[in-house]
C-alpha cells in the first residue's frame, strides 16, 4: 500500500471495472430487478451491475469522496494517455519485461479498445459512487458518512452473499447494532 492509497485504489478500481464489464456481458435478461420481490425496480443489466460495483467501491474506500475523486482523476488521465501512440508501446514494454506472454495484445486495436472500455467503466463507477455519497449527505458529514457506510455494507453483503442461509439476518443484526452505536452520544 502506498502512503496515499493511489496505486491500491487504482488497482482496486481496475479490478472492479473488469469484473463489472464481465457481468454486464454475461447472458441473461436485458433488465434486472434491483428492488425486492414485493417492490420491483427493473433497470438495465449495465445499470444494475454498475450500481453494485459502485457500492463495492464505496465500501472499499470507506465512502471517502475525496479518495474517489482522486481515483477518478487518475482514470481520466489514463484514458487520455491511451490516445497517445507511445502509451501502448510503454505498456507493451512493461508487460514484456514482466514476462507477460500476452503483452503484444496491447498493440492491437482490439486490445486497446478493451483497455479503454475498462477505463471508461472505472470512470463511470467513480461517478456512480460519488453521486451516491453526495446524495446521501455523506460527503461533508462524518455521522452521515458512517451511517451511509453501514447501510452500504449491509446492502453489499445481502446482494453478494444473501443466498447463503443466515447471511441476510446476520448482516441486518450487524447493521442495527452499528446504527445504534452511531446514535450513542
Amino acid at each position: 500500500m502506498t502512503a496515499d492509497n493511489t496505486f491500491d485504489d487504482s488497482a482496486l478500481l481496475w479490478s472492479l471495472a473488469c469484473n463489472c464489464l464481465l457481468y454486464e456481458a454475461d447472458p441473461g435478461p436485458a433488465n434486472i430487478n434491483i428492488g425486492s420481490p414485493a417492490e420491483r425496480m427493473m433497470v438495465s443489466r449495465q445499470q444494475a451491475w454498475r450500481e453494485l460495483y459502485g457500492r463495492l467501491l464505496i465500501e472499499r474506500v470507506d465512502a471517502d469522496a475525496t479518495r474517489i475523486d482522486a481515483i477518478e482523476r487518475d482514470c481520466r488521465a489514463e484514458l487520455a494517455d491511451s490516445h497517445r501512440p507511445e502509451h501502448w508501446q510503454r505498456i507493451y514494454e512493461e508487460r514484456r519485461r514482466s514476462g507477460d506472454s500476452t503483452a503484444g495484445e496491447v498493440l492491437t486495436d482490439k486490445g486497446q479498445r478493451e483497455i479503454r472500455e475498462v477505463w471508461e467503466c472505472a470512470i463511470a463507477l467513480c461517478e456512480q459512487a460519488t453521486q451516491m455519497i453526495r446524495e446521501s449527505g455523506a460527503a461533508d458529514d462524518e455521522q452521515a458518512r458512517q451511517r451511509f457506510l453501514a447501510g452500504i455494507k449491509h446492502q453489499n453483503t445481502v446482494d453478494v452473499l444473501g443466498a447463503i442461509p443466515g447471511v441476510t439476518e446476520n448482516s441486518a443484526e450487524e447493521l442495527t447494532r452499528r446504527l445504534k452505536e452511531l446514535d450513542q452520544p
